[in-house]
């Protein structure tokens, strides 16, 4: 039997050698019922009532021996499987080597290895006291590989003096004593794994067969060697109590107790009790010892909010994203995604200085995602709105269709807005004088068809009248100057005096000014550059500058978000992203996307093309997966403008291309900012089907104008959605 039972040892071992990587094997017995490292007595030997804890500690008499087994132990490395054992015999007051038992390599390429040791008097030095015997193997030809320890506890008692009775005095009778026995700590040994901030709480005990009244104390490690601790202080840990008469342990370690750097991301505490009569200090119980392994728990960044910015055709606009971590890790800023034209914008990473160029003029909602992500995996996400209105008409009384001087005539019809005071002529007629009153007006020296500087050229075919000086430039003529011998009103950008690119510089400061890009050549500026933005001309495209630019390892066209060399955006925007790979916390689990890590993915992500993180609810087998539920927005359309105390139509659309049959659908509108709310009854939606609806959400009277953010969520009790749209609402008094 016992060959069988080393047979099917070593099997077990040649399969944990192929399977996995080279690793200590250490056996639970040796194979004829003795446990693996636990003291042993001779058979028959009444000296076995003095091993405690299922063998782990030993009390021998002053001068005694102790005897204990390692049980089978081995390698799973390649050959020469060559083990090195080390077993020493430490002091607990000192933490130091009484003396050293063994020390060498052990060959376990053909078997595993079985050893017996015997403690004498000579190891323990003749010396009464508690000792620790350390037990080490490590595989001798790896050191990478982690060693594995064990430890036995050993008290040996202090040597007795017995009185000799003189001659001629009679022996004394015995009198009875009541003895008086050591209590016994009930709680064992153990160990626990907790986050940052999570309470772990337990309560330790004891008996003692007197019933005497017992007190607990609490030491915690502070130093260890060779996984073993030997100096050992009182707790002084934050956050911690402990209730030295019921035994009660409550800690809650903060965010900053473990280290928050690589590889340091988790922090071993170590706490051991005892047990003691009030009445005998000399009476307590063993230590016992209570690891725990609390891990580091990342803080995510958190953008600072970005205020909706509202602007008319042809402004600008310069705003910083600004986010915070509690754990004060270094943040990498990007874009997400944008609905901006990439011409018409810029973004710092390392300033986090976005800038809206001027110029861009499509009326509209456009809106900006950032992203920021620390080196922890935690990120986090910020929508920035930048909403383009037409700029208002500047128009003048002669061409505002109105009939600006009462006299039953506007515009061209009226003899005020012409220059000879004739209506019926309309060669003088003119549309930018701002008095339609009778009296002729005197035209400009750039619009009286007059060469008043005598250049022999005038109004529009003199360069004096125009802002640029360029003839060939129609855009540039201005009318309304009245000096045909001026010089151009607007100089170029790079010699305007005014910053306008937004930057911060302007002229000669500006890099975009300088040729080569740098503002300290004065040889390199350039006054007639009329653009301030322009890249240097060495300044290549992200796309074409040889540097991974969004962090995804990939460089230039090897990049799947370069499209082409010149383009200057390497980030990679898809066009659809679902709730399970969109890198964001869509159900406010703390878990995010589809993948293999369950410490971070979320559950209800069945893959990545799953559009709802919601933990579905699985059927009662099993065995049997949950059907993909999938819902998606077909469209969404909402009133152009609302007017407060008006009610506020938004049509949705929504298809079910999931594999189950959803009950109980809801969509629902809410405006959290004007406090309204609007949803449909409830309806089934089959799967493959879609279903149109109308919301009305009610606006407030007091609301007022501006634009407006608007969720829209389809949803069961078990599944939802959620898209956003911005609306604009009018005050009452505009209708």
């Amino acid at each position: 039997m016992k060959a069988f039972k080393l047979l099917a040892v070593l099997l077990f071992t040649v399969l944990l050698a192929v399977s996995a990587s080279a690793q200590i094997n250490w056996m639970k017995n040796d194979g004829e019922g003795t446990n693996y490292l636990t003291w042993y007595v001779p058979k028959g030997s009444s000296e076995t009532s003095y091993i405690y804890d299922n063998g782990k500690t030993r009390y021998i008499p002053f001068g005694g021996d102790a005897s204990f087994a390692t049980g089978y132990f081995g390698s799973t490395a390649q050959p020469p499987q060559i083990v090195k054992l080390t077993v020493t015999l430490n002091s607990v007051s000192t933490g130091k080597i009484v003396s050293t038992l063994f020390s060498g390599n052990v060959d376990v390429s053909e078997t595993q290895a079985y050893k017996t040791f015997t403690i004498t008097s000579k190891d323990y030095k003749n010396k009464a006291g508690q000792y620790i015997v350390v037990i080490k193997i490590q595989d001798a030809n790896d050191q990478k590989v982690p060693s594995v320890d064990e430890t036995l506890f050993l008290q040996v008692f202090p040597e007795v003096t017995i009185a000799k009775i003189p001659p001629g005095v009679g022996l004394i009778p015995d009198i009875p004593i009541k003895k008086d026995t050591e209590p016994e700590m009930k709680t064992k040994s153990f160990s626990k794994d907790i986050l940052e901030t999570d309470k772990v709480q337990f309560t330790v005990s004891a008996t003692d067969k007197e019933n005497d009244k017992l007190k607990y104390s609490i030491e915690e490690c502070t130093a260890s060697f060779g996984g073993i601790c030997y100096n050992w202080a009182s707790a002084k840990e934050f956050d911690l109590t402990f209730n030295e008469n019921t035994g009660a342990f409550t800690w809650t370690p903060g965010y900053e107790y473990v280290q928050h750097t690589v590889p340091s991301l988790t922090r071993k505490a170590e706490f051991r009790f005892q047990a003691v009569e009030t009445k005998n200090k000399d009476k307590d119980t063993q230590w016992v010892s209570v690891i725990i392994n609390v891990h580091d728990v990342n803080r995510n960044p958190i953008i600072d909010p970005i205020g909706p910015k509202n602007i008319v055709q042809g402004e600008g606009v310069a705003f910083t994203v600004n986010a915070v971590d509690a754990d004060k890790d270094v943040l990498q800023y990007s874009i997400y995604i944008t609905n901006l034209p990439s011409q018409s914008y810029t973004f710092d990473t390392q300033s986090h200085q976005f800038k809206f160029i001027p110029g861009f003029t499509q009326d509209g909602v456009y809106t900006t995602v950032f992203q920021v992500d620390d080196d922890f995996g935690g990120q986090d996400f910020e929508t920035s709105y930048i909403v383009i209105t037409s700029a208002p008409e500047n128009k003048v009384q002669c061409n505002d269709n109105e009939d600006n001087d009462l006299d039953g005539f506007k515009d061209a019809q009226d003899p005020g807005c012409h220059t000879d005071g004739n209506a019926g002529n309309s060669g003088t007629y003119n549309p930018h004088d701002d008095n339609e009153t009778d009296e002729p007006v005197e035209e400009t020296q750039c619009n009286d068809n007059e060469d008043n500087d005598g250049d022999q050229l005038k109004d529009e075919d003199d360069p004096g009248c125009h802002t640029d000086g360029d003839v060939k430039n129609g855009h540039s003529y201005n009318p309304k100057d009245d000096d045909e011998s001026d010089q151009p009103t607007n100089q170029p950008q790079c010699n305007d005096n005014k910053d306008n690119d937004l930057d911060g510089f302007k002229d000669t400061k500006d890099p975009g000014c300088h040729t080569d890009g740098n503002a300290g050549n004065s040889d390199s500026y350039n006054p007639n550059d009329n653009d301030e933005k322009d890249e240097p001309v060495n300044n290549q495209p992200q796309c074409n500058d040889k540097k991974d630019n969004d962090r995804d390892e990939l460089v230039d066209m090897n990049d799947p978000g370069c499209t082409n060399p010149n383009d200057n955006d390497e980030s990679d925007i898809p066009s659809i992203r679902t709730q399970c790979n969109d890198k964001m916390d869509n159900d406010g689990d703390g878990l995010i996307d589809y993948g293999n890590d369950p410490r971070v993915n979320d559950p209800g992500c069945l893959n990545e093309e799953d559009n709802n993180e919601i933990n579905v609810e699985y059927p009662e087998n099993p065995s049997k997966p949950a059907s993909f539920t999938n819902v998606k927005f077909k469209s969404v359309d909402v009133e152009d403008i609302t007017y407060a105390g008006d009610l506020m139509a938004v049509n949705v659309n929504i298809f079910n291309n999931g594999k189950t049959n959803l009950k109980d659908v809801e969509i629902q509108a809410t405006i959290f900012e004007v406090g309204s709310f609007g949803s449909t009854s409830d309806f089934s939606l089959p799967k493959n089907k879609g279903a149109s609806k109308t919301i009305l959400v009610h606006i407030p009277a007091e609301v007022q104008p501006g634009w407006y953010l608007i969720k829209i969520t389809a949803k069961n009790y078990h599944y939802h959605t959620s898209t956003y749209r911005l609306a604009y609402i009018d005050s009452n008094t505009s209708k």
